[in-house]
């Protein structure tokens, strides 16, 4: 029965109903498209009265009174009216809906006639229903004595249970004592109040809100409190997951950093490592053997390996080291490093393995493979301290996380005290660790590993119950792919004295290459940088027979220098050396070089010989 106009943002009518023909005598074809306003001009809403419900429905998005309309024959309609906004998916005003009904009829002697209190109270609930804010309003007691039905959903409590009861008797009491104290604010100042609020509901789960509370009398001037509610707790979740979005960015990009940072290290560190396990090895070369000396040239030469595993793990953290993936068996990997395994560990931790009599190949670098299960078994043991057992197994799986279908899987059990929640969250993180002289590569460099092959890392550990590292690799197909065969090292010298140019801008490493190499009967003509090696090569008059090309250098890239090299050496041979990764697969591609012979730094005063012997 109640008469029912929408419009959109500009006013103009877009529906109306068979009730408002009725009422205001217009047939819906003569005022679809029309302004609202002028539709029911001039007496619709008084200036005064249209500010107080423009204000209220931009506020609360409802207006409750009574106006007086123009009928189309010019009639006047008194009306009870509604008005509230119509908003569009993204919760943005887009219009305006008018519910009215006939106002009571003027009495004899013009005094309204009585209207039924039951009646308004049902119109007025009818409303308040309609709006999708929870509205509540209270007494002094801080009472309820009106909700409508988003309220009850709010708090998920019927109607029944709410009217006459105050918050503490259904919220936990520190919220109910803080929507007391701003409740009576509101009522000892008048001042209308919005507060960011939680609410709990009845299953207990916590509701942020948006609510804004104002004061309200009655014709006998009892005060209420009238609260429009709007629940944002969408808003507050997408929020904090872009702050957790934006923290995790600002994490990847510190580690971004120093991963650069530990990739330019671990650079320079290869470039000292050349000098120091090149220059142990050609000191013991020197030394007959008895010799008070080798044993200190030895254990100089052993630690240069230790630290070339370790700039290994940072290169291989930084994602400059590829590797050489082929098609493995990962029951060859465990069984040729079982001996050096237990002589890493200590005498009083035993080293098992389980290894099954068939495995499916997996594909992935064979000394990246290494380096994983090295990592794991030298973390076991350094986890017990009191010794006791290291358990290495492997076997095959039909699915792995991070890929689908079969897999293989490499265990790593440890009788350990085990790990707290805290340190198993951050076990994999770069540079974490607990021990008192680790490096916080080990896992790090476990997990980056393995998913370069594309498999993935789980870690199942708590306080005294030790800790089991599982590695799953996808399976590959066809049967594992033999190593390619390296010949052995050149002992002989030269067959003829060969002339070779070193470009290399680390001292140390250009005096142990040069020094190698004289040894080895070739001539040797140095180069700091790219620039002195053009100079160099201008400067000589013959040929070089190969180039020792280092591919960072300080005035261009190893590449571009030996481009401009080749036009005065169209026959020199370039091996490339680079304390930056394994194989020069690592260079741009279309630079030509993908297929020149590399040594890796760093390298021994045999292999530098060798490599070059290939070339002459």
């Amino acid at each position: 029965d109640d008469a029912i106009v929408v419009t959109d943002a500009d006013e103009r009518i877009v529906f109306w109903n068979r009730a408002a023909t009725r009422l205001y005598g217009y047939e819906r074809a003569e005022v679809v498209g029309r302004l609202l306003p002028e539709t029911l001009s001039p007496l619709w809403l008084d200036a005064q009265t249209r500010r107080l419900a423009w204000r209220a429905v931009a506020a609360s998005g409802v207006w409750l009174g009574e106006a007086v309309h123009a009928r189309r024959d010019g009639s006047p309609a008194r009306v009870v009216l509604e008005l509230s906004s119509v908003r569009d998916e993204r919760g943005l005003a887009s219009g305006l809906l008018l519910i009215a009904r006939p106002s009571a009829a003027p009495a004899a002697g013009g005094a309204p006639a009585p209207r039924d209190p039951r009646d308004a109270r049902e119109f007025l609930e009818r409303i308040l229903n309609a709006v999708a804010d929870p509205i509540f309003v209270k007494d002094r007691e801080h009472r309820l004595v009106l909700v409508n039905e988003a309220f009850c959903a709010l708090i998920g409590r019927p109607r029944e249970s709410l009217l006459g009861r105050a918050d503490a008797d259904f919220m936990p009491a520190a919220q109910a004592e803080i929507f007391a104290r701003q409740d009576d604010a509101v009522f000892d100042t008048g001042r209308e109040n919005v507060n960011e609020e939680l609410v709990t509901d009845a299953a207990g789960m916590t509701h942020a809100v948006v609510t804004k509370k104002t004061l309200w009398r009655d014709a006998q001037g009892t005060p209420y409190l009238v609260g429009v509610i709007r629940d944002v707790s969408e808003l507050v979740k997408a929020v904090d997951d872009l702050k957790r979005s934006e923290e995790r960015l600002r994490h990847a990009q510190r580690l971004e950093a120093v991963g650069r940072l530990a990739g330019a290290v671990a650079h320079d560190f290869n470039n000292v490592l050349t000098a120091v396990v090149g220059g142990a090895g050609l000191l013991l070369e020197s030394l007959p053997p008895g010799h008070p000396a080798r044993e200190e040239a030895e254990e100089i030469r052993r630690a240069g390996e230790r630290a070339t595993t370790l700039a290994r793990q940072l290169l291989s953290f930084t994602r400059r080291e590829k590797g050489l993936p082929r098609a493995i068996d990962l029951r060859e990997v465990c069984g040729g490093m079982r001996r050096m395994l237990q002589r890493l560990l200590p005498a009083d931790i035993e080293l098992g393995m389980l290894i099954p009599d068939r495995l499916g190949a997996v594909r992935a670098d064979p000394g990246q493979a290494e380096q994983i299960l090295l990592n794991l078994v030298v973390n076991a043991g350094d986890a017990m301290e009191g010794g006791g057992r290291v358990e290495v197994s492997l076997d095959d799986v039909a699915s792995g996380p991070g890929f689908e279908g079969p897999g293989v899987r490499l265990t790593v059990c440890d009788e350990g005290a085990g790990m707290e929640e805290s340190v198993r969250a951050r076990a994999f993180d770069p540079f974490f660790t607990t021990k008192a002289h680790g490096t916080g590569l080990g896992l790090a460099t476990v997990r980056d590993l393995a998913r370069q092959a594309g498999g993935e890392v789980e870690v199942d550990s708590a306080p005294g119950r030790g800790t089991t590292i599982r590695v799953y690799w996808p399976r590959a197909e066809g049967a594992p792919e033999p190593a390619a065969k390296t010949p052995p090292p050149a002992t002989r010298r030269a067959p003829r004295r060969a002339n070779v140019l070193v470009v290399e801008d680390d001292d140390a490493v250009r005096r142990f290459a040069v020094h190698s190499l004289e040894r080895a009967g070739y001539d040797v003509l140095t180069a700091a940088d790219g620039g002195e090696a053009v100079r160099v090569s201008d400067a000589h008059e013959g040929l070089f027979d190969v180039v020792v090309m280092d591919l960072v250098l300080p005035r261009g890239r190893g590449v571009e220098v030996a481009r401009l090299l080749r036009r005065g050496q169209p026959t020199a041979r370039v091996l490339y050396t680079s304390g930056y990764a394994t194989d020069v697969s690592s260079l741009p591609a279309g630079t030509g070089e993908e297929s020149a012979p590399f040594l890796p730094k760093p390298f021994t005063s045999a292999a530098l010989s060798a490599a070059v012997s290939s070339l002459v």
